[in-house]
């Protein structure tokens, strides 16, 4: 088995350890312990987490190494700040360009995969709600906006664990304010749909 294809396994399987909750916001991950687990040498565990750094999964801390990264309620806020900054950026060029009617093709395709997502685990839902917001980058047809976005994707998906994680996700409002927002679109609302986008992303939790 080449280098490459090994670190890309092992790539895989912490992201996948990561999102899944395995290990917990701020773990230190041990790579000797890793070497072992995988039985894998530890130059593709280091090339591997070096991978995960880019999409903002781990940290590299001073004299303790790889940790997985840690989030509280300024970086949370801060991130969704900066979403929601996109999302009302993407629509606005969208407006602009005359790409509303790819929106909401767009939309309305990925409304039908976030209501299957409903019978499925929470993993799935909240990647549903994810992929539904991307629709408002994707139709702006502007490969560096969704670069940029995507590059996000996990930790977003982190975030969103992090903030719900005392308290339970009320998947059928979620649904309900997607309908609406594709109306808003569909109807020119343009001031509706900033305002459910703000909702969806601004759920702001106290903290530092």
């Amino acid at each position: 088995m080449e280098a490459v294809t090994v670190k890309q396994m092992i790539y895989h399987t912490l992201k996948e350890r990561i999102l899944d909750g395995q290990y917990a916001f701020g773990e230190k991950l041990n790579i000797d312990a890793i070497c072992k687990d995988l039985s894998v040498s530890n130059s593709p565990v280091r090339e591997a987490l070096a991978l995960l750094v880019k999409d903002h999964l781990v940290v590299m801390r001073p004299n303790t190494g790889a940790h997985v990264v840690e989030l509280t309620p300024r970086i949370y806020n801060e991130l969704t700040d900066a979403v929601n900054t996109m999302l009302l950026g993407a629509y606005e060029i969208c407006c602009r360009r005359g790409k509303k009617q790819t929106l909401l093709l767009q939309l309305e395709q990925r409304y039908e995969d976030l209501l299957a997502s409903l019978s499925s685990g929470e993993k799935a839902r909240i990647y549903g709600i994810l992929y539904f917001d991307r629709c408002f980058v994707t139709a702006t047809e502007n490969d560096m906006f969704l670069s940029m976005f995507d590059g996000q994707l996990d930790f977003l998906y982190l975030a969103y664990v992090y903030n719900h994680c005392d308290r339970s996700i009320d998947w059928e409002h979620n649904a309900q304010r997607s309908r609406a927002l594709i109306e808003a679109v569909r109807e020119g609302k343009s001031e509706l749909v900033k305002d459910i986008l703000c909702e969806r992303s601004n759920s702001h939790i106290a903290g530092d």
